[in-house]
């Protein structure tokens, strides 16, 4: 059965194809190709953890005392609703910060954290209730879902270091085709070097260090 490429590919194969110089009727690595960009689009998500791809979701969040709360799809695109304790909140009572994936509190967003007993009753760090609940559409249209036949036409969004990113991943686990992957590093004459399949390269950890969430 042909491979597919999954719904968070973060490039397509004919753009992998283009950059290794196969032409694209040259089907002999397909398969292959469209695992390797499943797989490095993978390993992205979870070095940046987060999902790219435009969705639809119904997400609960913990309030954490301060003004902001993070959702896990950037950049917002719309938001349908947003509840507290099971109470509807006005619109004009929180702002999208939407580039962020935040949304703003003025008043702030109540810590839920259980509180200990006696008289101080400090609250426990990390026993926050997800207490928030936010109806939204956030995320990136990804190439392989571009159709600029539709009516209206739907235009990729996704910025385009991440899918050089996936691309750069793909083409140096292509040319490492067959090799050891418990081996690491190799030496030859006093001169070295190293390598390791299962990671993203250097260069596309630099390139996603903006993309990163890191808790």
């Amino acid at each position: 059965m042909p491979a597919t490429l999954s719904p968070h590919a973060l490039t397509t194969l004919e753009a992998v194809k283009e950059e290794l110089d196969i032409s694209i009727g040259d089907s002999v690595n397909d398969n292959y190709l469209t695992r390797l960009i499943n797989s490095a689009s993978d390993a992205i998500e979870r070095y940046c953890d987060r999902h790219f791809e435009k969705a639809s979701l119904i997400e609960k969040v913990a309030g954490q005392g301060s003004q902001r709360v993070l959702l896990s799809r950037a950049p917002i695109l719309s938001v349908t609703s947003v509840t507290l304790n099971g109470s509807v909140l006005a619109s004009s009572e929180y702002e999208v910060e939407a580039e962020a994936g935040m949304l703003f509190r003025a008043s702030g967003w109540p810590w839920s954290a259980m509180r200990r007993p006696g008289i101080v009753q400090d609250p426990y760090p990390g026993s926050e209730t997800k207490s928030i609940e936010v109806t939204y559409i956030g995320g990136y249209v990804l190439p392989k879902d571009e159709n600029l036949s539709a009516n209206p036409p739907v235009a990729r969004t996704l910025p385009y270091d991440l899918e050089e990113a996936c691309i750069a991943t793909v083409k140096t686990w292509f040319r490492a085709k067959g090799a050891d992957l418990n081996r690491t590093s190799r030496r030859l004459m006093d001169v070295g070097d190293t390598w390791d399949r299962r990671a993203l390269p250097e260069p596309v950890r630099e390139m996603l260090a903006p993309w990163r969430r890191i808790a």
